[in-house]
């Protein structure tokens, strides 16, 4: 009931603090604050037909990324097609994610983009790729 009395006295406009135990401590708040002094960073993920894999490797090197970590095969299905990697739904999809500064960010985006159009006409449509953007922070 404390509590409550306090509250609706800051509501009104009392100067009255109202320190509870359930305040996050400061290590809590760290985690949380994205200006605690953490850098900012952006995770890239791209699929890709595996047929592509060689390709797409050889654009992040030449974009210099610092790393990248590879799934060599995922299986599943999209909007419009299946790969399970099995006689019925052959193929597989591979995927690939980097951590970048977001200064790195467009270079980055205009390399895939102009890779992505030239294989749409390559293919004939039969390959492509996704790239998705995720803000991230290292925690550890």
């Amino acid at each position: 009931m404390g509590d409550q009395v306090r509250a609706s006295q800051a509501l009104e406009g009392d100067e009255v603090s109202m320190s509870t135990e359930s305040e996050p401590k400061p290590d809590q708040e760290m985690r949380t604050d994205p200006a605690a002094g953490r850098e900012r960073m952006e995770l890239y993920l791209i699929l890709y037909a595996k047929e592509l894999e060689d390709e797409v490797i050889q654009l992040l090197e030449t974009a210099e990324v610092p790393g990248y970590t590879e799934f060599p095969k995922l299986i599943g299905r999209g909007r419009r097609i299946a790969h399970f990697d099995n006689p019925v739904w052959p193929g597989a999809t591979g995927a690939v994610f980097t951590v970048i500064h977001p200064e790195q960010a467009p270079g980055l985006e205009q390399r895939f983009q102009a890779y992505s159009e030239e294989v749409e006409v390559r293919t004939h449509g039969l390959f492509g790729l996704h790239m998705f953007a995720l803000p991230c922070q290292q925690i550890i």
